[in-house]
This record gives structure tokens, sequence and C-alpha cells, in this order.
């Protein structure tokens, strides 16, 4: 609708109450997919990143720190690396030394995973066994 005065349009003032819950639910609803959407993406990114991770990660030797103290075996276990080198040079994932640099990495890379060698990795898969995350064991 036009407005004589100015030119310019405008709508009903009975028209804009009627319309606004929905407009505002649209927005809602579109705004909620793209937050679903980026948190799809981001998990899907994690989960390349373990798999990355846990490809060049070795076996856990029935020798492990943790091991040894819990007198467990190392069933589907396997070691966090000594460093990243076997990562792609664009890989999400960062190693660090100990707990003291692995603290600093996190601090300093949120938007990274940050892992301490010698950490036991346990991996979690999806129900198609498809890994998707995983857990660390250290003393």
């Amino acid at each position: 609708m036009l407005d004589a005065g100015t030119g310019g349009s405008f709508l009903l003032p009975a028209l804009n109450v009627a319309l606004y819950p929905r407009v505002t639910a649209l927005v809602s609803a579109i705004k909620l997919q793209g937050r679903q959407d980026e948190e799809k993406a981001r998990h899907q990114a994690v989960a390349g990143a373990v798999r990355q991770l846990l490809a060049v990660a070795p076996p856990a030797p029935e020798s492990h720190q943790y091991l040894q103290s819990k007198q467990a075996r190392p069933v589907d276990l396997t070691v966090v690396p000594n460093d990243a080198s076997g990562l792609p040079a664009d890989s999400m994932v960062l190693i660090g030394k100990n707990w003291k640099e692995s603290k600093e990495l996190r601090e300093q890379n949120k938007d990274k995973l940050v892992f301490t060698a010698g950490d036991l990795l346990v991996a979690a898969s999806d129900i198609n066994g498809d890994v998707q995350s995983v857990g660390t064991l250290s003393l």
C-alpha cells in the first residue's frame, strides 16, 4: 500500500499485527536451521579429524603406564603419537608433548582438538561402526 503523503509503502497496523507472529516464527525457524547445519558441519569436521588421528595412532602396548596401573589389557586402544607430523597440514588436531603444553595449545587454539602425546585413545563409534569421537585416558 502507498502512503499518499510520502510515496513510501507501509502495512496497515492490523495487517502488521496479524503477520508478525508468522514472520517471527519463520525467521526463528530459518535461524534454527542455520544453527543446526553449522552444528552438523562441525560434528562432521571433528569426526573426520578424529579418524585422521586414529589412522596415525599406534596400538597401545601392554606396557603402557596407564594399563599397568589399572592391570588392564589394551583391547582396541591406541596411543596419541608424539607429534602431529603424520597428520595433514590443515588438520584440526594438535598434539602437546605434555599436559602443560596441551593446556597452552587449548587456550591458544580454541577451534582445534588438542591431545597429549602418550595418552590412550578410546574410539567411540555410531551404530554403523563409523568413528565419531574419541575419549582419552591418562594418569
